[in-house]
């Protein structure tokens, strides 16, 4: 079975973040939800799918993001997983179009970012985050 990650590994955040700014640069994000959103039991959100979840994140993250610089330039449903572990499917990928790592960094630092970050984690099994710059 791969390991499956929701949180970032704080190592390699901090070596990212701390690398020289290299200009605009996309986030490819891939996403598995759980079936049902992992909420304590007395939140209010408690039951939801983890789509929806993901939609609560979603809703209140791109202001943020935008108010940054950035945008979601692409996002699709995974149609076949070809050439993937047996247990990995992903529901969801989409790029988010940083401007720099300033940016991403004031993002992730932003105490707003992180109250919302909690419906990220409870809504997702696994996920994947890779940044990508065109050469």
């Amino acid at each position: 079975m791969s390991e499956r990650i929701v949180t970032g590994n704080p190592e390699k955040i901090r070596e990212f973040l701390s690398e020289p700014e290299c200009g605009p640069f996309t986030m490819i994000n891939l996403v598995r939800f759980r079936d049902i959103a992992g909420y304590p039991d007395d939140s209010p959100n408690a039951g939801i799918s983890g789509r929806d979840a993901y939609k609560l994140y979603s809703t209140e993250l791109l202001p943020i993001i935008s108010e940054l610089g950035a945008e979601m330039t692409w996002s699709a449903k995974p149609i076949g997983h070809l050439m993937v572990p047996s247990d990995i499917e992903w529901d969801r990928i989409f790029h988010i179009t940083w401007p720099s790592r300033a940016a991403f960094t004031a993002m992730v630092t932003n105490p707003e970012y992180r109250e919302i970050s909690t419906h990220r984690t409870a809504a997702l099994i696994d996920s994947r985050l890779i940044a990508v710059q065109e050469d």
